[in-house]
Order: structure tokens, then C-alpha cells, then sequence
């Protein structure tokens, strides 16, 4: 897939509806935006535009708007705590900084970043009463696997904690260095780059940014760097010898071939584990967030409703199968994901 096949996403789009489309993605997780963010996600530099525009959507009494802060009706109770959602991930990120700065020691780590509901501001708890703090692991070249196994051992270790319902770290996306593409290129994995907060390897994060040059085409110039990144290819001879021992060992321990033809099978972006990255199948969350979001644009703003902005929104080609039902529901396991803790904002 190229970057920026999507030059710009919001053309023609006029404010008020790029406001209502954003203030809604927020709605999917029952929170709301400040209006500095709204600001800089619209790349305004008017503020005069943006002030005009909200104070108009209040009036029609399609949002709400208090204390700096945008959302949809209903939502003005979150406005209230707002602080204190964020004083809760300082808290959690400060609890669990033996254990980061711990990871961030070892040679093979070039990047850990904050990402999920943490980075959003916006700390949920799942049915065990907990909120994870999810992360975003980006290693040495060749070096994956090997931080795979320390996932592996950190996750046998703490699992009585996991259980007890203590914060747990969930290392959800684990990158090699030799490919920082996003493949599913759409408004959901946008958001999520967006929200992605460093905290240890700024020089690598920049990388990361500037090899998905994208972004800007949903957020008008995020990540925008002098000069282009040029990421060394790996022969992943290392990887690949690392990852076949791992898929041997787990069709073994499962009894199953599964693990061992997902080996044999090229390069896959929808699938959880390729040779240089450990990811969520089928974009994750993206299966639900799909599914929601033009329900709540409907339900809340049923005027600017917009079958043809959607679609551009989700144009990649993981969203145009979802989209389609290419894939069998049983193989992406939906019903999974829909247990999984975003279904908490239910």
C-alpha cells in the first residue's frame, strides 16, 4: 500500500461537519475533547472560525461545551471529571515507572510509547474493575522475538497480579525498527498515532511518525519532518529463525497446526503475529469502532450524517473487507472483540 493515498481526507468538508465527525469519535469512547485538541486535529489557525462554528452547534443543542471542553449531549458529567482522569494516568504511568524504566534499560528496546484509552486521557476500567496500561514497543532491528520471550515471562510472572485485578502492563504492539509502516491506513489507527505518547526513545518515535506520512491527511500537519526517513531493510534472518521456534513451540503446546501454517504463510497485516511484528488481528478495536461510529453520527447528528465522508474515512483495504464481510466472522472471532473492554462504553 502507498502513503498518502488519501491526500486529503476532509476536501470540501465544511467545519461544522468536520467538528460534529470528531466530537463524535470521541462519543464512541464516552469522552469528550478539549477544544485546544479540536483545534490542532482541525489545524485551525483562526480561532475566530472554530469559536463561530461551536457556538452555533450549541446553540442548535448538537453538543455541549464547558469549561474548555467539547462533547456530546449527555456527556457534561465527563466534563467534570475530566481532571481527574488525567491526574489518574499520571498516577499510573507513575506507579508502573519501575517496571517501564526497567523495559527501557534493555539494549533491545529503541521505543516504548503509551498508547489506548491511558494515552487518550481517558482511563477506563474493564469488568475486573482495572484499567491496563497498554503499550507500544518498537525494538532493535533483528531483536523482536527476543523481547517477546521477556513479554512472555513478564506475562507468566504477573499473572497472579493480572488476577487480583492490579494494573497490569499490556504490551499490545511490539514493532522491529526495520518496518514502522501502519498497513490499516484509516481514521481509527490515525487517532491512535495521534494519541501515542513517548516515553522513552524520542529519536526512534520520530521515526515512527515520519514513516507514516499519512497521518496529515486526517490530522493536517501532524508529524510533518524536514526530510525523509530511509529505514534500513532487514533480511530478518534472525527474526525469522526466532519466529519459526515460537510457532513450533506453540503448535505443540496447543496440540494444533494453526501456529505452524501461520509460519509458513507470507506477510500478513491482518493477522496478530508476522515475522518483524506483533500486532491485533484485524486492526483490533478497529472491527468495533467500524460498527459504532456512523451509529453515532446518525443518532446525534443526523444532519450531517455522511455516507460518502465515512467511506473516505475508512478507505483502506482492511476496512473496505470488514466493510464487505470478506472475511469470515467466525475466522476474526467478533464476538471476542466485542467482549473485549470497549465494551465497556456501552
Amino acid at each position: 500500500m502507498k502513503d498518502n493515498i488519501q491526500n486529503n481526507i476532509w476536501l470540501g468538508v465544511p467545519i461544522a461537519k468536520r467538528i460534529v465527525f470528531l466530537i463524535g469519535y470521541a462519543g464512541i469512547f464516552r469522552d469528550v475533547l478539549s477544544e485546544q485538541t479540536l483545534a490542532e486535529k482541525l489545524g485551525i489557525n483562526e480561532p475566530s472560525e472554530l469559536e463561530e462554528a461551536l457556538e452555533s452547534l450549541k446553540e442548535d443543542g448538537l453538543i455541549i461545551r464547558e469549561g474548555g471542553y467539547v462533547g456530546l449531549p449527555g456527556l457534561s458529567q465527563k466534563i467534570k471529571i475530566k481532571s481527574r482522569d488525567f491526574e489518574r494516568v499520571e498516577e499510573l504511568i507513575s506507579s508502573n515507572s519501575k517496571m517501564l524504566k526497567t523495559i527501557s534499560k534493555l539494549p533491545i528496546v529503541k521505543f516504548i510509547g503509551i498508547s489506548g484509552s491511558i494515552a487518550a486521557g481517558n482511563p477506563v476500567d474493564t469488568k475486573e474493575k482495572k484499567a491496563d496500561l497498554d503499550l507500544f514497543i518498537i525494538t532493535r532491528n533483528q531483536c523482536i522475538w527476543f523481547f517477546y520471550l521477556f513479554d512472555t515471562f513478564y506475562r507468566f510472572f504477573t499473572r497472579k497480579k493480572k488476577r487480583e485485578g492490579g494494573v497490569y502492563l499490556c504490551m499490545n504492539h511490539i514493532y522491529d525498527e526495520s518496518d514502522l509502516r501502519i498497513y490499516n491506513q484509516n481514521f481509527y489507527t490515525a487517532n491512535e498515532l495521534y494519541n501515542l505518547k513517548p516515553y522513552y526513545g524520542e529519536d526512534t518515535y520520530k521515526k515512527f511518525i515520519a514513516s507514516n506520512p499519512w497521518v496529515s491527511s486526517y490530522f493536517p500537519g501532524f508529524g510533518k519532518l524536514n526530510g525523509i526517513v530511509k529505514m534500513n531493510r532487514s533480511s530478518n534472518y534472525i527474526n525469522r529463525m526466532m519466529y519459526s521456534f515460537i510457532k513450533v513451540f506453540r503448535s505443540v503446546k496447543l496440540r494444533s497446526l494453526e501456529p505452524f501454517q501461520e509460519m509458513m504463510n507470507k506477510f500478513d497485516p491482518t493477522k496478530s503475529y508476522n515475522v518483524n511484528r506483533k500486532g491485533s488481528s484485524y486492526g483490533g478495536y478497529q472491527i468495533y469502532i467500524q460498527e459504532k461510529y456512523p451509529r453515532i453520527i446518525q443518532e446525534n447528528f443526523p444532519g450531517y450524517m455522511d455516507e460518502e465522508l465515512i467511506s473516505r474515512l475508512f478507505a483502506d483495504p482492511l476496512s473496505l473487507s470488514l466493510k464487505s464481510s470478506k472475511f469470515d466472522v467466525k475466522q476474526i472471532k467478533l464476538s471476542e472483540t466485542y467482549a473485549s473492554k470497549y465494551r465497556t462504553y456501552e
